[in-house]
């Protein structure tokens, strides 16, 4: 039988009770559930062996009998897939706050071994994975790094959901380090497990049921170079039409925006990551239901990886947005990420020189920096930083003041920026800590 297993969290529907999809080589009679509470389950014949399994109220832990056929420690609640490179893996370093948590039973995690359990670090064991593509094919990486290195944003993200909802939550473990989106195309997806991280993740749906609520998205740094840059959103456009297609029409899509990283070839890596990051910023003005978590001001534990308290901090920031998708704000307050909304160029009064007016939307409170705020240029060119532009910032309110050494004229056909190159500093953000996204080139004109 294939759409339950052990442990596991069954997606609930609409009414509060779980609504999953069951495949079977014998016809399925009859389904029950014991625990805190007792009942009849339905079982709904769909044909061609599969059934519809409805009626298990939230919560648990159940036992279920379907057919004489008894799963133990199942649990009725929300569904995520955790999806994308080395930053959603879970590269972190763990801390001693990280070593004292010992899970909770109703947050629990389908590991890469295809076995249910309670959700704690690591999450993404790819040396035992069950689907070949994360071994054979990819290469399971180094497993000795686990002692220390095993935190991503996954965990935090179902808790803080666990959280607003109220219910247990599961995650479905899926990414593996260094990948771009050639790895995860769905076009190869028909290969399977053994040969297509997308056909992975697809399998590891359909064995648990079929239906999830939404999916947690973190990669890019691998497409940040020529010529996958170039081609990024039109991947990033067909992966989440895929996806939809595949696990609901209406799935909401959480994706982070990369970071930054340390290194010597900044000049030549600068303007792809740019490239990348201005992509992921406007890819839900094309796509509906699809939120961006801005990291541009997030510490790392190495050259590329963010911090485990960082981690710690995207995670919840991405659950507020997946519920404002799911549910709009109510008593928690939750609002998309903040976001860009335009600007304006004006004289100074006293210099004569131009202030850019660039205000966001979005917002917990008003615009804040600890410090002079840092981040934003202006060029004359696209794809690199000519003579200093930026005299100074401040703030007020939901607008960034950035003013600059040049008379408002002679901005005509220069670019703004947020956040150049491969490793800025940025030091903007919400008074709830939420990161302003990096952003450019903007083109500036007058009119």
């Amino acid at each position: 039988m294939i759409g339950i297993k052990q442990g596991m969290v069954m997606q609930r529907g609409t009414d509060d009770r779980c609504d999953i999809l069951l495949t079977s080589d014998t016809p399925l009679r009859t389904a029950s559930w014991a625990g805190d509470t007792s009942g009849q389950a339905a079982l709904e014949n769909c044909g061609e062996g599969v059934y519809r399994l409805t009626g298990i109220p939230t919560g648990g832990p159940y036992a279920v009998t379907i057919d004489g056929e008894r799963f133990d420690d199942i649990y009725v609640g929300d569904l995520w897939i955790l999806a994308g490179q080395s930053n959603m893996e879970g590269v972190g370093w763990l801390t001693p706050e990280d070593r004292a948590f010992t899970g909770r039973d109703t947050v629990r995690a389908l590991y890469m071994t295809d076995e249910w359990g309670v959700a704690n670090h690591p999450l993404h064991e790819l040396w035992k994975a069950v689907d070949k593509v994360h071994t054979d094919v990819l290469g399971p990486g180094d497993p000795a790094h686990i002692v220390v290195r095993q935190v991503g944003p996954g965990l935090e993200f179902a808790l803080q959901m666990e959280r607003y909802f109220g219910v247990p939550q599961g995650v479905l473990c899926c990414a593996h380090g260094g990948t771009a989106m050639e790895h995860w195309d769905p076009a190869i997806k028909d290969l399977g497990g053994d040969k297509s991280l997308y056909g992975a993740m697809l399998r590891r749906v359909k064995t648990n049921g079929s239906h999830v609520r939404g999916m947690f998205w973190y990669q890019g740094c691998s497409d940040a170079y020529q010529p996958a840059a170039d081609h990024f959103n039109e991947n990033m456009e067909r992966f989440v039409a895929e996806c939809r297609r595949d696990f609901g029409a209406e799935l909401p899509f959480v994706q982070v925006q990369i970071c930054r990283m340390v290194t010597a070839d900044e000049a030549a890596a600068s303007p792809m990551w740019n490239t990348i990051r201005e992509q992921q910023r406007t890819l839900g003005e094309r796509i509906p239901r699809l939120a961006t978590i801005s990291t541009i001001g997030k510490r790392l534990d190495d050259i590329i990886h963010i911090s485990s308290d960082s981690q710690r901090q995207v995670g919840r920031q991405a659950a507020e947005a997946m519920y404002w998708l799911l549910c709009g704000t109510d008593r928690y307050g939750c609002l998309p990420p903040p976001a860009y909304r335009g600007y304006r160029i004006y004289e100074d009064g006293v210099t004569g020189t131009a202030i850019i007016e660039v205000s966001y939307e979005n917002l917990h409170g008003s615009l804040t920096s600890a410090g002079r705020p840092v981040g934003f240029a202006v060029s004359r060119k696209p794809d690199a930083l000519t003579d200093p532009l930026v005299l100074d910032t401040w703030l007020k309110g939901d607008k960034a003041l950035v003013r600059t050494g040049l008379a408002p004229q002679d901005l005509e056909g220069c670019w703004l920026f947020y956040g150049f190159g491969i490793d800025p500093v940025c030091s903007i953000q919400d008074q709830l800590g939420r990161e302003i996204p990096a952003m450019g080139p903007i083109k500036l004109t007058m009119e």
